[in-house]
Parts: structure tokens; sequence; C-alpha cells
């Protein structure tokens, strides 16, 4: 190697200087003693001579030489024992002259005792003081090389520990390099994740930034059309961006039918089997109007909306609790009456409150308290008499959906049929005091409080009383009816009769005295005179009629009359009034026999008849008349009486009183106004009041107080307006009774006959419905049916009540 040659040459050459001055030093202290001058200077020249070429050859031997006890090992190579110098700290020039020196001197002294040939000729005394010198310079030679042997063992083990601190820093790197190509790949992992989910949100934000900003009002609690409008289209947008489709229709498709199944999700696209019964019950279908319905849907909805027909057929048939109902048919006077009947109310009402309380709807406020009301409605109409029950611990006890028919006879509803024919209900009624059911699963026994409801000749005929056509016309109290002094200038608010109680009806129906039937009294023995209601609805709209629509046509009357007839307040006794008349001209001119007084009579009668005519076109009202103007009024409110038998029901009633209703009136009448008028204008203010005070709503004391002070203020309006009008049944029962009923109950709606007079029309499409069954029996048993049907609100009522009917039995 170049590096080991140059080192080589410069040891060389420094241990050949120091070997000259060394024996230059050595000549010139012999020459001192003048000992061998000669050979001195002989030896001289002969050393700087040789000595050079001397020095090499010394090197030569030494490295072929065995190493001493100080050298070590002989036998070593150069480049090992340079490795060791190169590994250890003896790198400087120094230490390579040292060593270098030891060796060629050893070499050059073995040299010169073996080979004397070699030899140059030098005295004795010159040759010893040359071995001596050689000698100390031999043996510091040896210390400086036991002293850097230890150097190489000190750095050898240096390096070995140097050597193991690497191999340790080399393993732990490869550690640390899989442990960071281990976590390297767990990062690519999380990173590609991320990026996932930042791409995710990206598109979240880009579709948040097309959408409107949210409200927090829910959805369901909205009622602006525009808003869910609104909501809807950016629920299009959504999907749309959603499904990247611009048709939504196969998305919606799998969607419905997906969240049919979500957990969580109450709606549903389909109907179950008992919302089919309520379908197959309220449409009036058939059979095989289902299947045709269900092929419909099929073929232009794409799917199936209507559970089996068999299933659904079976449940109408099997679980509608008719099994309760008996049929009969009674003969009577001449002919037979069928009847429909229940046979165990208790057991119905027990399942009725059952499912209704375990759907939540039963409620016990002021005015059940802790009891169970249940109201027995009746009512005659379409050919037949309904006996119902209406359950006062509802929220809407009117609602034909609660009303359950218990009984029913073609026949009027007086109270002889009603004793007669439903004898066996009216024994349960009058035994059902209490009644046991399930409720919140708990056993329970609550009392039972029945009342009466209907219109006030149901309620006459339920006591045994004779109507408003006796003396004592008043069915709650002793109040004497005087003809012709009974007026409404007369009347005395504050004044009023003894009330009748259960007893004095049994005591007065022993000899029929006070208004009451001779018999055995009333037919429902257990219940109060005072729970037997005034039906509102007959009440404000018999007052109607009697004191606010009767005298407006009237009065519209007076001014479009232009004939000779007088009009009277009702438009039946003014057309019978001036039918008489012209029976009178026609008897006149036949029976006279003087020509010219017949001639003027026949002349008469033409008029007569002329203005007969003008007067049936005036009393119906033509066009250009007052009354007219008053009717396009009241339509123009939506109260069109021509739709119901010329008749104001009371939804018409309603709307004619109010605020609008009666300003449209008084428009009609501005130019034509008077101060009859006004009052009774102002009595349909007060009318209204009663009216809206009489609806389905528990009054506090404040709304007591304006009911009262608006019964004050109506019989004044009517004193002002129409004084010699008599008091009727009804204005009676509003100014003497309504009061104690308000003040008792707190409630003129809770129980009505509204509900009952409902029923009919029911009753009378479904008996069209049926009109193919020509047993009559079989027809009303498929009718009551069906009102089972319609009268239950619950999906689960005639599950439970087939599941009692069953393990009950």
């Amino acid at each position: 190697m170049v590096f080991e040659t140059k080192r080589r040459k410069a040891s060389r050459l420094v241990l050949s200087q120091s070997i000259g001055k060394r024996y230059r030093n050595v000549t010139a202290i012999e020459l001192e003693k003048n000992v061998c001058t000669d050979a001195k200077k002989v030896f001289t020249k002969q050393s700087e001579f040789e000595m050079p070429h001397k020095t090499e050859s010394m090197l030569v031997e030494a490295a072929s030489l065995p190493r001493s006890k100080h050298l070590g090992n002989a036998s070593a190579s150069t480049e090992d024992l340079d490795v060791e110098m190169i590994a250890g700290p003896m790198n400087s020039p120094n230490t390579l002259f040292q060593t270098n020196y030891v060796l060629k001197s050893d070499q050059c002294y073995s040299s010169k005792t073996s080979d004397k040939s070699t030899q140059v000729d030098f005295p004795c005394e010159n040759t010893d003081s040359v071995v001596e010198l050689f000698s100390d310079e031999f043996y510091t030679l040896k210390e400086e090389n036991i002293r850097i042997k230890r150097d190489i063992e000190a750095s050898e083990s240096m390096r070995i520990n140097q050597r193991t601190r690497y191999l340790e820093a080399i393993s732990a790197r490869n550690r640390f390099r899989r442990q960071l190509s281990a976590k390297s790949k767990k990062l690519n992992t999380v990173n590609s994740k991320l990026s996932q989910v930042i791409t995710e949100n990206q598109m979240l934000i880009k579709m948040e930034k097309k959408q409107l900003p949210q409200s927090e009002t829910a959805y369901s609690s909205l009622s602006n059309a525009t808003s869910k409008k609104k909501k809807s289209k950016l629920v299009i947008q959504y999907i749309q961006d959603v499904t990247n489709e611009e048709d939504i229709c196969a998305f919606l498709e799998d969607f419905i039918k997906f969240i049919e199944d979500e957990e969580g999700q109450t709606c549903s696209f389909r109907l179950s089997v008992w919302q089919c019964v309520v379908l197959k019950t309220r449409a009036s279908i058939t059979r095989y109007q289902i299947e045709q319905m269900k092929q419909v849907f099929v073929e232009f909805l794409g799917r199936d909306v209507l559970p089996p027909v068999k299933t659904t057929c079976q449940l109408s048939n099997k679980i509608s609790g008719i099994e309760l109902y008996q049929s009969s048919i009674v003969q009577s006077n001449g002919k037979s009456v069928t009847t429909i009947q229940c046979i165990d109310i208790r057991r119905l009402m027990e399942w009725i409150l059952e499912e209704l309380s375990a759907s939540g709807q039963l409620l016990y406020d002021d005015y059940s308290g802790e009891d169970v009301v249940l109201g027995i409605g009746g009512d005659s109409g379409g050919g037949s008499t309904k006996i119902c029950l209406l359950i006062g611990n509802l929220r809407q006890p009117n609602s034909t959906k609660h009303i359950v028919t218990i009984a029913v006879f073609d026949d009027s509803d007086t109270y002889e049929n009603i004793e007669k024919y439903l004898q066996p209900t009216l024994d349960q009624l009058n035994n059902l005091r209490t009644i046991k059911f399930v409720e919140n699963d708990k056993l329970v026994i609550r009392r039972i409080v029945l009342k009466v409801v209907g219109d006030f000749k149901f309620v006459s005929e339920m006591l045994a009383h004779r109507k408003q056509s006796c003396k004592f016309f008043c069915p709650l109290c002793f109040q004497d009816n005087t003809r012709g002094t009974n007026t409404i200038a007369c009347l005395d608010v504050a004044k009023k009769s003894s009330d009748r109680t259960t007893l004095t009806y049994h005591r007065d129906a022993e000899y029929g005295n006070f208004g009451v039937k001779m018999g055995q009294g009333p037919l429902l023995k257990n219940v109060e005179v005072k729970n037997y209601l005034p039906g509102m609805l007959h009440l404000i709209t018999g007052l109607f009629n009697k004191y606010v629509l009767q005298p407006i046509w009237q009065y519209a009357m007076s001014i479009d009359n232009d004939t000779d007839f007088v009009i009277f307040r009702d438009m039946q006794r003014t057309v019978k009034e001036a039918e008489k008349r012209v029976e009178e001209a026609k008897k006149n001119a036949e029976e006279n026999g003087n020509l010219e007084d017949k001639e003027i009579l026949e002349i008469e009668l033409q008029v007569v008849l002329n203005q007969f005519r003008r007067i049936n076109e005036i009393v119906t009202g033509c066009d250009g008349s007052v009354w007219k103007e008053v009717e396009n009024a009241w339509e123009s409110i939506g109260a069109s009486r021509k739709a119901f038998f010329q008749q104001f029901t009371g939804n018409h009633v309603k709307l004619i009183l109010s605020k609008e209703g009666v300003n449209k009136t008084r428009r009609v009448f501005q130019t034509r106004s008077s101060k009859k008028l006004e009052t009774i204008l102002e009595s349909m203010d007060q009318l209204h009041k009663i009216m809206r005070l009489s609806t389905n709503k528990l009054l506090d004391d404040t709304e007591i107080e304006e009911f009262e002070e608006a019964i004050k203020k109506f019989v004044s309006c009517l004193k002002d307006s129409l004084p010699s009008d008599s008091v009727t049944l009804k204005l009676h029962t509003l100014v003497h009774h309504s009061r104690d009923v308000l003040t008792e109950q707190h409630t003129h709606g809770r129980l009505s006959e509204q509900g009952i007079e409902a029923t009919h029309s029911l009753f009378n499409r479904l008996e069209r419905r049926f009109v193919s069954f020509r047993c009559k029996k079989a027809r009303y048993m498929h009718i009551v049916q069906e009102l089972l049907y319609q009268s239950k609100n619950s999906p689960n009522f005639f599950a439970g009540f087939g599941y009692c009917l069953l393990f009950r039995e």
C-alpha cells in the first residue's frame, strides 16, 4: 500500500539518522580519550558509508527473527503490526520510528555478532562502548514497547467495546426500522381512511351549501302549507344529490319497503287486516270490490297495499262481537216488528273500557270524577229507533267512532214501544251500577253513573211524561203552562218552579197527575231526574227557528209582499191562509146566482188567484226580493238549507249566528232597518254566545257567569222584539234548567244528542248496502255488526274482544 511504504521509508530514514548521530557521539567521546585514532577514522568513514545500507537490512532481519519477551512474536508480519498500530492510538511517526529503531538495532547487533566477515574491524574498546550504548537503548526501547503493547491492548478492548456498541446500534436501528415500517403501514391505513372521511365530509359540505338553513321547528308541528312544501322540495333535492338521479321514483319504491321494516319508524304504506276491515266497513264494499282494488293497485302503483281478502273477510265475520246480540220479531197491532238488542251489556262495556284504557283514551276529570259516566241516547229516524251508549270518560264521546249501538227496532220511540220491545235491555241498564275491568294492568271496580241524552221527545218518553202538549209541559219541574198568559212579556227569569224527582214521578204515575203517564213511571229506575240532560242542539236550533228565523222571514216578507194576503210568522200558515181565501172566493163565485154579482165575484176570484200565485213566489224567495238577498248572504258563509229538506242544521245555525253572519244580515236590511230588527239581531249575538259556551268544554266560574248573563240579555231582547210570543218548552228549559245543569256539571256539550243524530245517516247508508237481504233480521244484524266496526277507534279492540270471548265462554 502507498501509505504503508511511505511510512516505512520515513521510519528507516529517521532510524538511520538517529543511529548515525549516536555513533558520531560515541566517536567523539573516543577521540577525546585519544584511543585508536586511526581506527576511529576508518570506522567513521566506513560507518557513514555502510549505515544506510545496513539499516535497511537490519529491518528485514528484525522482521524474520523471533520476538523477545519485550517485543512479542517476531514472526508477525509487518502488515499485522501495521494494522495493529493503525487500529490503535500509535499512528504517530515517533511511535513508528521507535519500533523500527529497536528492531533494526537488534538486527544490526545480531548481524554483527554472527557474521564477522561483514563487520568492520573495530578496536575492542570501541566495540564494547557501542554494545553498551545499544544495550541501554535497547532496554529503553523495550520499556517503550511494553507501554505501547498495553496501549494497543487498551485500544483493542476499546475497539471491541465500540464494535459491540456498534452492533447493538445496528440491531436497534434494524428493530427501529421494522417498527417504523409497521407504524408506517398503520399510518398509511389511517391516512387512507382519513382521506376517505375527508372526501365524504367535503361532499357533505357541498350538499349543505346547497341546502336551506335548517329550522328548529319539527315538521309535525308545521301547519303552513308553504313551509311544508318548502321542506318537501329540500328533501327532493337532497335525495337527487344522494342518488345522483333526477327521477327518484325508483329510490322511493325501495325506500318505502325499507322504512316499513326499519325499527323506530311507525309509518306504514300497507293496510293491516284490521285497517282493511275498517275500509270494507266505511266504504261499504264487498269482497269482489276489494279484489278489484288490489288489482288496480298492482297495475298502477306496482305494489299491493291491501292484505289478503280471505283473511280480511274472516276477521270481519268472526270477531265482530255480534255474538252478544240477539234478533227477534215481535207481533204488535197486526204488524211484525224486528228487534235487535245486546244480551250482555256488562260484558260489552268491560271489553270496550279495557281497550280504551289500554290505548290511553279513558279520562277522569272534574266532569266524571273517579266514576264511569255512560250516556243512554236514543232517537227515531229513517223508520227505526236506535238506542246507543255514549262514554263520558272520553275527549270526544259524541263522535260516531265511540258510540255503541245496543238496540234497534223498526218502530217509533214511544214509551210503550220501548217498554214492549226492549225490556231485556232496560233490565240490564237498571242493574248496571258498578263495572269491573282491567285498567293499567290492575283489576278495578268503578261506579257507573247513567245519564239520558236525546231530544226533548225522547227525554219525555223515558220519563213517562206527556210532553209539552200537557198543562205541566216541563218534564224537569212542575211549571204550569197557562194558555194565553204564558208570554215572553210575563217571563220571570228569577222565578222557578219546584223540581221533579224520581219519587215524584213514581207517585204521579199511579194516578197520572202533573203530566205523567199512568203506569210504572220512568223506564230507567236508577237514573235521577237531574241526569236527564236537555239536548242543547235541539234547544238552540228550536230557539233560532222560533225567535230569530221566523221573525226575520216575516220582516223580509212584509217588505216583499205586494199582495193583499197577510204574512204570518210561518210560511206554511201564510200559504194555508191564502188558500182559504182563494177557496172562499171560488165558493162565493159559484154560489151567487146574480149575473152582475157573479161577474164581479169572478173578477175578484181572478185577482185572488193572481195574488195567490204571486204570494207563492214571494214566500219561496223570488229573484230581487229581500228574502232572496238574505238567503244569498247566508249561503255565502256556507249556510244553505236547500240540501237539507228546507231546514237549517246545527252547523248552519252556528254559521248564521256568528259575527260574520249577523253582519251580513244587517247589511241586507241596512236601508230598511227598524228597532225591532236591531233587537232581533242583538238576540242573535246572545244566542251565539250561548251556543259557543255549550260545546264539549268544561267551563270555569267566569264562563258560567257569562253564560247566565247571555241568557238574561237574550230574554231581554225577546221581551223588546217579541213580547207577545209564547214561552216554549225550549225557552223555559234554557232559562230555568240549563244554568242548573251547567252549575253542577260545568258543561253542556260533554254528552249530547249530536252523535245520535249522526247515527241515523250511518244506519240508512248501511241499510242501502244490505238491501239485498230480504230478511230484515239478517239485514239489521249485518247493519249492527258494521256499526260496531265503525264505533271502535282502537285497532286492538276486536283482537282483545275475540280473545276474551274465546276464553270467558
